[in-house]
């Protein structure tokens, strides 16, 4: 799993969604706009537990597909 760095690939959309993330930020690292991800996995995965997931890059891995947010 990736350690740095913003997560982009083209194929992704074939792979199973991932365990439930949480967003907790964005940002643009070298000109690539991501998404901050906590993930539910705990600190070993991933860069101590979160990931920069690429944001506005088709869907990438479904992160716009199984959105939630709380309703109050």
């Amino acid at each position: 799993m990736l350690k740095s760095g913003v997560l982009l690939i083209d194929d992704c959309q074939n792979e199973e969604p991932f365990e439930s993330v949480l967003i907790v930020g964005y940002g643009i690292e070298n000109g690539i706009p991501y998404w901050l991800v906590k993930f539910s996995l705990g600190e070993e995965f991933g860069d101590h537990g979160y990931m920069k997931l690429a944001r506005n890059h088709k869907n990438m891995c479904h992160i716009a597909s199984f959105a939630y947010y709380p309703v109050i």
